[in-house]
């Protein structure tokens, strides 16, 4: 009667490799007795040769036996690797039935050998599936339909796992097909797949630029924000370094940083990035978009290390902050109006005095090619060179008289109190230098400190030809406005003196702008 257990029938050409670790053992057994047959043939054939047939049978029977016994151990080792390969292997019969599995492939579904062979593996598939997966099956045996590389199973304990298959169809002589199919559980790695797309779609979609580089610094990504933000599309900075968005040092002099500062900014930067203990660098930095267009952006990046600790990436968010900080710009700028204007009507100067003397302090930083924040940081701060005054007791700064001695030693502390009152403030530090330094002389006869020459902060020194020049062609209680040629020979006069040697010639050679500014720009009779 026909065996009618699950497990199904054996094959008698020794096809059902299963995961049994005995069968390598049993298949040598059975070489060993292969080659006690051929010996005996070998035998018989000896005595046919005897008997006058050729030797060629002797020889082919031998050549048999090899291969006989080169087989085995080939079967042996394939079923060694059957049952020790790490991934989930399967045989299926044409119905569906388990013919062979090996050790990984139970271990994903949870289940042992024997409650597989020979049972349809429509048992593994989700129930709803079952029939539609039978029919696939079936008709990728014949060849029609080809099976999809993943899907959602149900173990033995009825957790639903993800897996990724790949399949093959084996055809014996006797025309019976047969499917293998390769099994690698991937829940895991697709729940990991998942978060990286949650990852990237954030990223791509996100409000803020994003742009990441690996390593070494070349780009390897940038999302939509980045792309509006600067004009590039991303297969343009793809292999590119972030170096395509700064302007480069001639721009950032212009802006007030120096070769040292420069240096400092990015050897800051970079030094806190690379540095594990910190890891990341906030500030702001000046960009350059695709259309040649300026932007303030405040940069956060930070490195991404690998689970070794080791730099793999470097992260950077770029914010586009160039309207914020022209607003914050003209805040300030506003207060230090109405500082200047404070300090003038306590000194009865004029709006005309404060304008001129930015306009001739800026001229001269002009006229030395001076970076651009230098040009402007003059023009603003060049007006506050009197604020130390807010200290000086009325009856000293408004006496209509000159002044005593001891009362003129008083009214010179105003350098040193304007120092104080702006000095500490990074923004002011121009407007401190110039408050602290426009008495003092080249030479090193001014005050307060008697410093001389090039060690007197250059603003200072412009200021100090500014305020000369204008006091002079202004009209004040004790004296007339000069005429600007009286003016221009007091100048030349203290070249070297009381003046930069090299401001003075600058000046000489563009005496007429100023000149110009004097009589355009003048105070009424009624003021000073």
């Amino acid at each position: 009667m026909q065996d009618q257990s699950p497990r199904g029938p054996e094959s008698e050409e020794g096809v059902h490799f299963t995961a049994n670790t005995q069968r390598p053992e049993r298949l040598r057994r059975r070489a060993a007795e292969r080659s006690e047959q051929i010996k005996v043939e070998v035998s018989k054939h000896c005595e046919e040769v005897a008997a006058g047939n050729s030797c060629e049978t002797i020889l082919r029977r031998t050549e048999l036996e090899a291969q006989n016994e080169e087989l085995i151990e080939d079967l042996a080792m394939l079923t060694s690797v059957f049952s020790t390969v790490p991934v989930g292997v399967c045989v299926t019969d044409a119905e569906g039935r388990y013919v062979r599995v090996n050790p990984a492939y139970c271990e994903i579904y949870g289940y042992v050998e024997d409650e597989l062979i020979g049972h349809s593996f429509t048992k593994v598939v989700l129930p709803e599936q079952r029939a539609g997966v039978l029919a696939l099956h079936q008709a990728f045996l014949e060849g029609k339909k080809e099976v999809p590389a993943e899907w959602t199973i149900v173990r033995k304990d009825g957790e639903k796992r993800i897996i990724a298959t790949n399949v093959a169809r084996v055809v014996r002589e006797d025309g019976r097909a047969y499917k293998v199919t390769v099994v690698s559980d991937i829940t895991e790695l697709n729940r990991i797949r998942r978060e990286r797309e949650i990852y990237f779609h954030s990223l791509r979609d996100s409000i803020h630029p994003v742009v990441i580089t690996d390593k070494a610094g070349r780009i390897t990504h940038v999302n939509h924000a980045f792309e509006r933000l600067y004009g590039y599309r991303e297969a343009e900075t793809l292999g590119q370094t972030p170096r395509i968005l700064n302007p480069g040092r001639e721009v950032y002099r212009d802006l007030g940083f120096d070769a040292k500062a420069y240096d400092d900014l990015f050897g800051r930067m970079w030094q806190d990035i690379l540095d594990p203990q910190v890891g990341y660098w906030e500030g702001d930095l000046h960009n350059r978009k695709k259309d040649g267009a300026l932007i303030t952006v405040h940069l956060f990046i930070c490195a991404v290390r690998d689970e070794a600790g080791d730099t793999a990436a470097f992260f950077a968010m770029p914010m586009d902050v160039t309207h914020q900080r022209q607003e914050e710009f003209n805040i300030r700028l506003e207060c230090y109006r109405a500082i200047n204007q404070l300090a003038a009507t306590r000194d009865k100067e004029t709006g005309g005095h404060l304008f001129r003397i930015s306009q001739y302090t800026k001229m001269l930083a002009e006229l030395m090619e001076m970076p651009k924040r230098f040009v402007m940081d003059i023009e603003i701060f060049s007006p506050l060179h009197d604020i130390g005054k807010v200290g000086i007791p009325d009856s000293i700064l408004l006496a209509p008289r000159n002044l005593t001695p001891d009362e003129r030693r008083i009214m010179d502390t105003h350098a040193s109190l304007g120092y104080e009152i702006l000095q500490g403030r990074p923004t002011l530090e121009m407007a401190a230098e110039i408050a602290g330094g426009h008495h003092e002389k080249w030479d090193g006869s001014g005050y307060p400190q008697g410093i001389a020459g090039e060690i007197i902060p250059l603003a200072a020194r412009m200021m100090a030809l500014a305020d000369v020049y204008d006091a002079l062609r202004s009209r004040r209680h004790y004296k007339p406005p000069w005429p600007h040629d009286e003016t221009v020979a007091v100048i030349s006069d203290g070249r070297g003196k009381h003046f930069d040697p090299a401001l003075v010639d600058l000046f000489l050679a563009r005496q007429g702008a100023f000149a110009t500014v004097a009589e355009r720009f003048k105070d009424n009779e009624n003021e000073g």
